[in-house]
């Protein structure tokens, strides 16, 4: 009988560390999941800027091809490809808006936070570390991502120890020790 307590003991003490352990992790996978996006709007709020400056750069070429094509230096057909050229940029701009807004509304249901804005979030993407991470060997990067130090891993380890002690509890029932 004893036995048994002790094992329970044991049982409950390591489902604790578990749920310590799962915690820790989901903690740390909620973090990596909000510096995600917010490194992914910071790139794309980039993109949208470099997609407004081609737009001037495209209106003004649509502009001076319709000079042109008035005055027989350009085909009607160039005129109409520096317009669908401007169109594309336009559908772009607009996918990458709608991408945005995705990745606020993720970020509110990440924070729990609502009605965010560009102007309410000050994010800075550390490119060295992100150049330091690029440069990983990936054998080095499965090696730290498969280590027993990593949350995911410590748990596997503690429910085989549980599973242990769970069989230890059981064959005791039956063995009436």
């Amino acid at each position: 009988t004893w036995g048994k307590i002790n094992n329970s003991i044991a049982l409950y003490q390591k489902i604790a560390d578990v749920k310590g352990l799962q915690y820790v992790a989901t903690k740390n996978q909620l973090e990596g999941e909000l510096k995600i996006r917010l490194v992914s709007l910071s790139y794309l709020y980039t993109i949208i800027d470099l997609i407004e400056e081609s737009e001037k750069l495209t209106n003004r070429l649509v502009e001076f091809s319709e000079i042109a094509e008035k005055s027989g230096m350009m085909l009607a057909q160039d005129v109409l490809e520096a317009k669908v050229q401007a169109k594309q940029l336009e559908i772009t701009k607009y996918e990458l808006s709608e991408e945005i807004k995705n990745q606020f509304l993720e970020i509110e249901s990440l924070t729990g936070l609502k009605n965010l804005s560009k102007e309410q979030i000050d994010f800075k993407i550390d490119e060295e570390e992100m150049l330091a991470v690029m440069k990983l060997n990936p054998d080095e990067v499965l090696a730290k991502a498969t280590s027993t130090n990593q949350e995911n891993i410590q748990m596997l380890h503690q429910l085989e120890s549980i599973n242990s002690l769970a069989e230890k509890i059981a064959k005791g029932s039956v063995n009436w020790k």
